[in-house]
């Protein structure tokens, strides 16, 4: 009996031994076909996600037409026949914002057009550098904040236009002028499809 007992335990053990090596051999090979289903099932979702944005892009290019012609949308712009007159009225519009707000013009200058895309509207840029002070500064930003067509500011830097004098500095008395120079750098959008 003891002899059947230590036979039926070898094999059993044999058996166990195989067994651990059978689940060592195949889990990981389970958990990788698991991964990959739940890949698969992520990137079926997103084909469908993708196939309902194709089917609705002719109804978008169509709404997006019919906002692009609409009245309200084209004072948005600046309005002109080709982009260097759209330059050109572009400065203009600065200079009368910086006039109206009291600023003194140093100089103006229209810079490179930028267009990314064909199909966006091209932005215009116009760099200008302006002598006022805080609230002269103040002023401009709001003017172009309410401007139409729509003008955004870019980049703005500002320094003291005056240069303080030795006696200032000693006696510790701040410069009552105030006076600043500012660059700023302001961008409008022109209409696609227009050319210099």
């Amino acid at each position: 009996m003891s002899r059947h007992r230590a036979c039926m335990l070898l094999w059993g053990g044999v058996a166990s031994v195989l067994f651990a090596l059978l689940a060592l051999t195949l889990r990981p090979w389970w958990l990788e076909l698991s991964a990959l289903d739940a890949r698969i099932a992520s990137a079926e979702e997103r084909l469908q996600r993708y196939r309902r944005i194709a089917a609705e892009h002719p109804q978008i290019q169509v709404e997006l037409a019919r906002i692009g012609t609409a009245p309200g949308v084209a004072g948005l712009y600046i309005q002109a026949p080709s982009e260097t007159l759209a330059g050109a009225e572009l400065q203009r519009r600065l200079q009368q914002i910086i006039a109206a707000a009291d600023g003194r013009l140093i100089s103006i200058q229209l810079l490179p057009v930028t267009q990314s895309d064909p199909e966006a509207p091209a932005r215009l840029h116009v760099r200008a550098q302006i002598q006022g002070t805080t609230t002269t500064l103040f002023e401009i930003l709001y003017r172009i904040d309410q401007a139409r067509p729509l003008l955004f500011v870019e980049q703005l830097a500002a320094h003291s236009a005056v240069r303080p004098e030795r006696h200032q500095i000693a006696s510790g008395t701040p410069d009552s002028a105030g006076s600043l120079v500012l660059q700023l750098d302001v961008f409008g959008f022109v209409r696609g499809g227009q050319s210099t």
